[in-house]
């Protein structure tokens, strides 16, 4: 035995035997055994080679007629499957029963031995033939054996003369026999390797539609959207026509006007009047159902098939995902076709994206409803915040003689929760004024509350006259109780003679603008308010006509990542900048500054000239 070059790997040739002289007549023989070499190498048709080798064994073997049987049996043991037949016409057959395994047949197809039977009339057996059976006097069967000992079937030649078949007969019919067990073998490895070959290409097919599918349904946003790419994946692939998904509450069609997949019109959009798709979510809760006939839709869903005229075949794949409800993707075709469990199983992938894709489109959508709900009610509260918190800021400022001052409140950009920065301007009996900045830590309506209490103490205390660390002492013990800790600098000016008092508790030093420059006024400080015990040093300086001081909150100056150096020189420089008065060098420190994560406070204040 030798490879067959451009059959299937496996395959084999045959050398067939030079056969000796017999009933054929002389130089047929030579030419059936030719026929019977080319027909078995030249083709993998399997019919086609079985009906050379029996029309070349059947001329071989002398014999009227012959025949090729599979070896199958059915329950009741009647043998059948004819396949091939020489030298009658099939019809002759056609009417008798498929004849049964008796005792003539058994030897043949139970590849035990070839039997040659001289004569059935004299057949000691008891042959059995199937009534209409062509006449038969002469009898020759041998079986195929493939190269695993398993029969493939039998050849049976027959005569209407006794003794028609020799010795010779027998050896040749063997020898066809072994060339078509090689036939066989062949055509079914070939059909083997075909259909391995067919199944990769719609792997590959399938694989490449549902990466598709996949990369489309990555960017849908909305259901309308995850449909349309699943049916556009359609219209480039070729395969059935997406139309719709169906919930037990709801369905969405797409291409309904025509589903055949070459006329989907990729610019349709959702239609919502189309047939109810919802029956199917209950329907595909035990699996897919699938309609491969125009009948067989029509006779279960009539108002559906009415309703889809041009839909030749519909299949229904249940589609849940992660969540509890569950639907189905339907698919339609403008052809009638069978559904293999393939094919299924690749539409059924498809039916699990979408059902990913659309509870990941609701749940962005749940989300989005509730960010934009959040940000309503962040736009509210912090509306409410910030009326609260300007509502707790002085709503009258002393307006002393020989100072220009103004005060800005900045809320912070970001926050919805109230801060505790507040500013104010007290008058004294003696005519000097004192400016307060200050901070409450935290944001919260509690942090403002304690403002509202420290700033009003503070108020009340200045009012009465009492120096800057006086009312810092004083207003201590309030702050304790509220169990916070609350930075502030108090500034006293005497506009008449430019005395300055500055006391400060923790908090950021002013800057000022003086003869000598702009700069951060290096002034004694204590402890932030809060803390039992404390003291806080004054610093006592003098101011002249046209000098300006500048108090801030930490807000208009820290900012995270940004070293505070560079925000106090940012600062500073821009109060050297301002030649206007108090209010627009107010405005311009803001601008400058930008925009904050922290509440603000600021007061500008200028000695005026005479």
């Amino acid at each position: 035995m030798t490879e067959l070059s451009g059959a299937p790997e496996g395959a084999r040739i045959l050398a067939l035997p030079a056969f000796a002289p017999g009933p054929t007549p002389p130089g047929e023989g030579a030419d059936l055994v030719l026929h019977l070499a080319e027909a078995i190498h030249s083709s993998l048709d399997l019919e086609a080679v079985l009906q050379s080798v029996t029309d070349a064994a059947t001329g071989l073997a002398g014999a009227e007629f012959g025949a090729f049987f599979y070896n199958a049996v059915d329950g009741n043991g009647d043998m059948y499957h004819l396949v091939v037949l020489s030298g009658a016409d099939r019809e002759a057959f056609a009417s008798m029963p498929a004849p049964r395994i008796t005792p003539l047949f058994h030897p043949t197809f139970s590849g035990t031995e070839t039997v040659r039977i001289e004569d059935l009339a004299t057949y000691a057996g008891d042959a059995d033939l199937p009534p209409g059976h062509l006449p038969l006097r002469s009898y020759l069967a041998t079986p195929v054996i493939g190269r695993d000992g398993v029969v493939i079937g039998a050849l049976l030649f027959g005569h209407a003369m006794p003794g028609a078949f020799t010795a010779t007969s027998e050896e040749r019919v063997k020898a066809v026999a072994a060339a078509a067990a090689i036939a066989v073998e062949n055509a079914r490895l070939f059909e083997r390797e075909q259909a391995s070959r067919e199944r990769a290409e719609w792997l590959v097919f399938a694989t490449s539609w549902l990466n598709s599918v996949t990369s489309a349904l990555a960017t849908a946003t909305t259901a309308h959207e995850a449909l349309l790419a699943v049916r556009n994946c359609t219209l480039v692939h070729g395969t059935p026509g997406l139309i719709g998904v169906g919930f037990a509450d709801r369905s969405r069609t797409v291409g309904l006007h025509s589903p055949h997949p070459t006329d989907l019109d990729p610019t349709a959009t959702w239609s919502s009047r189309g047939p109810d798709l919802s029956r199917f979510a209950a329907l595909t809760r035990s699996g897919p159902v699938a309609y491969p006939t125009r009948a067989a839709l029509e006779a279960a869903h009539p108002d559906l098939a009415a309703a889809l005229p041009t839909v030749k075949a519909l299949a229904a794949l249940p589609m849940t995902g992660e969540s509890r409800r569950h639907g189905a993707l339907v698919s339609c075709w403008g052809v009638e076709r069978e559904f293999g469990a393939e094919s299924l199983r690749v539409i059924q992938s498809a039916a699990d994206q979408v059902a990913t894709s659309l509870q990941r489109i609701e749940h962005r959508r749940g989300e989005q409803a509730a960010r934009d709900q959040l940000r309503r009610r962040l736009v509210e509260l912090t509306e409410v915040s910030r009326l609260f918190q300007r509502s707790l800021l002085p709503q009258h400022l002393a307006e002393p003689d020989g100072l220009d001052v103004a005060v800005r409140y900045e809320p912070a950009a970001d926050d919805a929760e109230v801060g505790g920065d507040w500013y104010d301007l007290v008058a004294a009996p003696d005519g000097s004024v004192t400016l307060v900045v200050g901070d409450v830590e935290g944001h919260s309506y509690s942090a403002a509350t304690v403002m509202g209490e420290v700033s009003s103490a503070l108020r009340a205390y200045l009012a009465e006259g009492h120096p800057v660390d006086t009312a810092l002492t004083l207003v201590n013990p309030t702050v304790e109780l509220a169990g916070v800790l609350v930075t502030c600098c108090l500034v006293n000016i005497d506009p008449a003679t430019g005395a300055v008092e500055i006391a400060r508790a923790g908090h950021a030093h002013p800057v000022v603008r003086d003869a000598v420059g702009t700069r951060e006024l290096e002034v004694a400080g204590g402890p932030p308010l809060g803390l039992p015990g404390s003291v806080w040093p004054v610093t006592t300086l003098s101011a002249r006509p046209g000098d300006r001081l500048v108090l801030f909150t930490d807000g208009l100056v820290e900012r995270r990542g940004i070293d505070l150096d560079d925000r106090m020189a940012l600062l500073v420089g821009q109060v050297a900048d301002c030649d206007g008065d108090a209010a627009s060098c107010a405005t311009a420190v803001l601008e400058r500054m930008g925009r904050v994560g922290d509440d603000v406070a600021l007061v500008v204040a200028d000695l005026l000239r005479d």
